[in-house]
């Protein structure tokens, strides 16, 4: 799934497709954050309740910016850990306890 305006874009303009340019920063580097503190922090936040809700709800949604409905995921338990726990101290490089069941 991609919003229309992207894919509308790069059906047109193949030179910019990211993986020719491994020299340009990826979505890791953080570009776009906003300058203040603050409006980042709430941005950050709204942006991962946004996600939290697609991967753990049922609803289903629809976006002027991509083609149909489409159904949040409502992902197991464990999917759950592994995107935002286990991501997260492999990313972080966090020496953290093993998770606890269930949880």
């Amino acid at each position: 799934m991609t919003v229309n305006n992207d894919r509308n874009y790069f059906k047109s303009h193949h030179e910019y497709h990211m993986f020719l340019h491994p020299e340009y920063p990826n979505t890791d580097s953080g570009i776009g954050l906003a300058s203040d503190p603050e409006e980042a922090k709430t941005s950050l936040n709204n942006v991962w309740l946004a996600d939290w809700k697609f991967f753990t709800s049922d609803e289903t949604l629809s976006s002027p910016n991509v083609n149909g409905e489409f159904q949040e995921l409502k992902l197991d338990k464990k999917i759950i850990g592994k995107i935002y726990r286990e991501n997260a101290i492999r990313s972080f490089k966090i020496d953290a306890a093993p998770a606890i069941s269930g949880h």
